[in-house]
């Protein structure tokens, strides 16, 4: 399967999955959104949140390590200025065009990162709001 057939199939699985939630207006369940800091102190949270406490600190580690880890910036910058590479292309838009870069943020850096906070080696937290 080529790269632009994986990226078109994880589109349409993410937007079968969130489509039935925004025509419907979601479950009137809690809306959870999680937080990470960074070592500068900044805080990293997605823009919507999840009913799922998990799901919801998962999804603010990806967006730490999408925008704050040290190691993506410098996948980043391996892969931008490579042959497969765009230098136009943003770090969010990256893990999109390559599998690599996808892996480390959602697995390998968002794995670690749930693990430092378990640990109390980084700040983070879930903070949940009822949807009723």
């Amino acid at each position: 399967m080529s790269r632009a057939s994986r990226l078109w199939a994880r589109t349409g699985a993410a937007l079968a999955l969130t489509w039935p939630l925004l025509a419907c207006g979601g479950s009137g369940a809690a809306t959870c959104l999680g937080w990470v800091e960074d070592d500068q102190g900044a805080q990293h949270s997605p823009e919507e949140g999840t009913a799922d406490r998990e799901r919801a600190q998962r999804l603010a580690c990806n967006g730490y390590c999408r925008d704050a880890d040290p190691g993506y910036d410098a996948m980043y910058q391996v892969w931008r200025d490579s042959p497969a590479g765009d230098p136009s292309v943003t770090k969010a838009e990256a893990i999109f065009r390559d599998e690599a870069l996808m892996r480390y943020v959602t697995e390998t850096c968002a794995d670690r990162c749930l693990s430092e906070i378990a640990s109390g080696a980084r700040r983070g937290g879930v903070d949940c709001e009822d949807g009723r």
